[in-house]
């Protein structure tokens, strides 16, 4: 989990650590930046694509923005993956 002030480049940082760990960032990044917040929808499709072998062998990397707003049925959804998260992948809150 990522935690600072708003506006100071947590997001940033998020994505360029994704893009240093993964060696595809086109395939292996997966980015989740509604202002509004995870849905369900956006959780369920985290679940899947991290469920996925990497393209190129190194880490998938799932970033999620604005987690604090998301619904208690996304974090419901998350909740499995957190706890038990696919092996070489990193998910980033």
């Amino acid at each position: 989990m990522i935690s600072a002030p708003g506006a100071v480049g947590k997001t940033t940082f998020a994505r360029d650590l994704a893009e240093i760990l993964s060696a595809d960032p086109v395939l292996d990044l997966f980015m989740f930046d509604d202002p509004a917040g995870l849905s369900v929808t956006a959780a369920r499709e985290l679940q899947v694509r991290l469920s996925l072998t990497s393209s190129s062998g190194g880490y998938k990397v799932g970033v999620v923005s604005q987690a604090h707003k998301m619904t208690d049925a996304a974090g419901n959804s998350l909740l499995k993956l957190l706890e038990e998260p696919p092996a070489n992948s990193l998910i980033l809150l």
